[in-house]
């Protein structure tokens, strides 16, 4: 496939410039994976909300990732794979509250849209806002879409072993988004360097934003859990980082073949 001919604004139509610029910054690049997840996440809370209450208790009890679906006890002996293993996905869509969800929401809305860009290969943020609506690029979002909602996924799996991992000895139970959204914020990372003109000039800023996100999300949750203030997961917010950054140069690679144009 043919690379990107050169998308600056002098040298779009009219009309492209228009689309590109009608929206606000915020929404403007908010991609069909981005989207589609948070979709899924607001409605469910929104069916827990309005399910009967028996039924609501089971639907999200059943999608609680448990550490003891790991651990192998006798409760999970007589389910199958899928009903056993599936809280490893469900949990990353399950909410405690409005607040837990409208937190991971905000955080996936500022990383996602431009990690999942970075899997359109040959977009970057300054081309893509021209050459999103072209037909030809339609394909490639499509596919870009895919791939982001399995690295969401493949993360939030991750988070989940590595909650595990490192509560061996204690029962503990996992919901929400956030070790997912560590996942991306990873890739989210390594997508600034690789899309910025001039990798070697965001190194600092990258270096320093990653810092930040381990000494608020790792460190922080760690001493908010230790003070018994709140109960956050610091452990799934960590290992979703890690597994995020490693899976990111996997993921960028099956791009290049299935999200070009």
């Amino acid at each position: 496939m043919s690379e990107p001919s050169d998308m600056s604004q002098e040298n779009q139509p009219p009309e492209l410039i228009e689309q590109g610029n009608k929206h606000e910054p915020m929404f403007n690049n908010l991609n069909y994976g981005t989207v589609i997840l948070l979709g899924i996440m607001v409605l469910v809370h929104i069916v827990r909300q309005f399910a009967p209450q028996g039924y609501e208790f089971n639907w999200a009890a059943d999608s609680v990732f448990d550490t003891n679906i790991l651990k192998g006890t006798s409760e999970y002996d007589g389910m199958g794979f899928v009903q056993r293993y599936w809280p490893l996905i469900g949990y990353q869509f399950i909410h405690s509250g409005v607040f837990h969800l409208v937190m991971n929401a905000a955080m996936l809305m500022q990383v996602g849209p431009f990690t999942e860009i970075s899997f359109i290969k040959g977009a970057n943020i300054v081309n893509y806002r021209h050459i999103k609506y072209l037909p030809q690029v339609q394909g490639a979002k499509i596919a870009a879409a895919i791939l982001f909602i399995i690295y969401f996924l493949v993360c939030g799996v991750a988070a989940g072993i590595g909650y595990y991992l490192l509560n061996m000895n204690s029962q503990g139970y996992l919901v929400g988004a956030s070790g997912s959204i560590s996942g991306i914020f990873g890739g989210y990372l390594i997508a600034a360097f690789k899309m910025a003109p001039e990798g070697r000039y965001v190194f600092k800023p990258v270096v320093s934003s990653g810092i930040v996100f381990l000494l608020v999300n790792v460190l922080g949750a760690y001493l908010l859990r230790a003070s018994g203030m709140i109960p956050i997961a610091w452990e799934a917010h960590l290992a979703g980082f890690v597994a995020g950054m490693i899976l990111y140069p996997v993921f960028m690679k099956i791009s290049e073949r299935f999200a070009g144009y």
